[in-house]
């Protein structure tokens, strides 16, 4: 889903593309990097953790964005 055409673009339409974009292949793509990279070189381990950290605080910021875009639809 890509707003891109914002003629169209509706706030469930927005929601989703931002949900998609956080939640969808840049997490994952990021986890499953780290976890290939951990297992050729452990001496980064501890960085490795901090960027992990990170991306848990992403998702954590996606889920709270995810219920305010929730309510705002409520009101409308």
């Amino acid at each position: 889903m890509d707003p891109s055409g914002a003629a169209g673009a509706d706030l469930e339409t927005v929601g989703q593309y931002t949900f998609d974009v956080i939640l969808g292949n840049n997490v994952t793509n990021t986890i499953t990097l780290i976890n290939q990279l951990m297992t050729k070189d452990s001496s980064m381990l501890p960085k490795y953790i901090e960027v992990l950290e990170q991306v848990e605080q992403i998702i954590r910021s996606s889920l709270e964005l995810a219920l305010n875009f929730c309510e705002l639809r409520r009101t409308i």
